[in-house]
């Protein structure tokens, strides 16, 4: 029985019992190790994490990202002067206001359209700009007196543009891009003593041109939090040169160059 005995504990030594396939072993991983995610259809938006090394906490790069759906664009710049005449063709912008252009803050909302050749999107825009003008004698007096009342002119320049982007790769750093459209022309005037508001609009055509410059591929850590906090997958510096034509009294015939950042979600 002794030799039995031996005999069985032997054979189990020499072929042990199959491991339960339901039952995980210990993890072999560190605090610091987390592993990735697989790599996902690139065309349907989707995307996966990088681990960046780091000491005391694990940080990630968004290493691809969604396709961009829609952009917001802010810029600050120049528009003018306007070839606005008065009803009687008696005076003009420039004789009242000023002949060197004025300060016009612009936003634009961007829809992509799709790619052919590029990269094509409809753009909606507008803003603000002011301009502030003391008022004018209809007959000019001969003591050399100053009327005291002063005019203020407000404009909301509205524009519908196509725009073109000279864009295959979100990794391009540099992006030329094109535009062309047209839009409405709104204005407000008053006078300082409420005595005197007039309003009205005329339309204009435009084109443009401009050059994006990609932030999102110089700095890869910061584009990560920017996307992580605010959904926001690509920011660039725009720099835009537009020609406003106008036609009528109503002439809001101008130039306009901003610059600013755009914002891709």
């Amino acid at each position: 029985m002794i030799l039995a005995a031996l005999f069985s504990l032997t054979a189990f030594a020499a072929n042990p019992p199959l491991e339960d396939p339901y039952t995980q072993g210990p993890s072999t991983s560190s605090s610091n190790s987390v592993e990735k995610p697989t790599s996902i259809d690139k065309d349907n938006g989707d995307y996966y994490y990088q681990p960046l090394e780091a000491k005391d906490a694990i940080q990630y790069e968004v290493t691809e990202r969604p396709p961009i759906k829609g952009a917001v664009f802010l810029r600050f710049g120049t528009i003018g002067p306007y070839q606005i005449k008065s009803d009687t063709g008696n005076t003009n912008y420039k004789d009242v206001y000023t002949s060197s252009p004025s300060i016009l803050a612009y936003v634009e909302y961007e829809k992509q359209l799709g790619h052919f050749l590029g990269k094509w999107a409809i753009k909606l825009g507008t803003g603000v700009s002011s301009e502030t003008a003391p008022g004018h004698f209809e007959t000019p007096p001969t003591s050399g007196r100053e009327p005291k009342e002063k005019f203020s002119f407000v404009v909301m320049p509205n524009t519908a543009m196509l725009n073109y982007k000279l864009r295959f790769s979100d990794k391009q750093i540099i992006t030329p891009y094109f535009e062309g459209g047209g839009g409405y022309f709104t204005f407000v005037e008053y006078r300082n003593d409420g005595n005197h508001t007039a309003y009205g609009g005329a339309p204009i055509a435009a084109v443009a041109g401009g050059l994006l410059i990609s932030i999102t591929n110089f700095d890869k850590h910061a584009s990560s939090v920017m996307y992580e906090e605010y959904g926001i997958t690509h920011l660039w510096f725009d720099m835009q040169v537009r020609r406003n034509q106008g036609a009528g009294s109503k002439d809001f015939s101008s130039n306009m160059m901003t610059a600013g950042f755009g914002f891709a979600f």
